[in-house]
C-alpha cells in the first residue's frame, strides 16, 4: 500500500484562492479540511465511502453506494443527494448537513454541538440529537430516538 500527498500552494506561501480538479477511478474515502469547498461533479459510485469534513469545510455531490459514513465537525457544511442503503452520519460543532436528497433504508445519526442534519430514510432510523441539535427526517422508517437539552429530532412529512 502506497500513500500519495500532493500540496498545492502559491508563490512565497500566499493564501490565494487556488482549484484542484481530481479524477479518480475509485474512491472509497474523501476527507477536506481547512475550510476547503469540495464539489462532486458527477454521481460518485461505491460500495462503501467514507466521508470527513471538517474546519468549516463545504462539500456538495451526489453518491450511490452500499454504505455511507459522513463525518462533519467545525461548522463544516454538506448537501447530499443519491443513494446508500446504510448510512452514518455524525455532526459535531455547528455542522449542517442538508441531506433529504439522501435516500437510504437504514440510518444512524448522531448530532450533537448546535449541528442540523436531515435525511430520507425508509425503513430504519436511530437518531441522537444533544446540545441543541436538529434531525429533521423524511421517510417511512421506523425511528428509535434520544434526545437530550434543546435538542430536537422531527418526521417532516412535507
Amino acid at each position: 500500500m502506497k500513500k500519495r500527498m500532493a500540496g498545492i500552494g502559491g508563490p512565497g506561501g500566499d493564501n490565494k484562492r487556488l482549484k484542484a480538479y481530481v479524477s479518480v477511478k475509485n474512491l472509497d474515502k474523501l476527507g477536506a479540511s481547512g475550510g476547503s469547498d469540495v464539489s462532486l461533479e458527477t454521481l460518485i459510485r461505491s460500495n462503501k465511502l467514507s466521508i470527513s469534513i471538517s474546519g468549516g469545510s463545504d462539500l456538495k455531490g451526489e453518491i450511490q453506494c452500499d454504505e455511507l459514513s459522513l463525518s462533519a465537525s467545525g461548522g463544516s457544511d454538506a448537501i447530499i443527494k443519491g443513494k446508500a442503503a446504510q448510512v452514518k452520519i455524525s455532526a459535531s460543532g455547528g455542522s449542517d448537513i442538508e441531506g433529504y436528497g439522501l435516500i437510504t433504508d437504514v440510518c444512524r445519526v448522531v448530532s450533537s454541538g448546535g449541528s442540523d442534519v436531515s435525511i430520507t430514510a425508509n425503513k430504519q432510523m436511530d437518531a441522537t440529537a444533544s446540545g441543541g441539535s436538529d434531525i429533521h427526517y423524511k421517510g417511512n422508517a421506523t425511528a428509535t430516538t434520544s434526545k437530550s437539552g434543546s435538542s430536537d429530532i422531527r418526521k417532516v412529512t412535507n
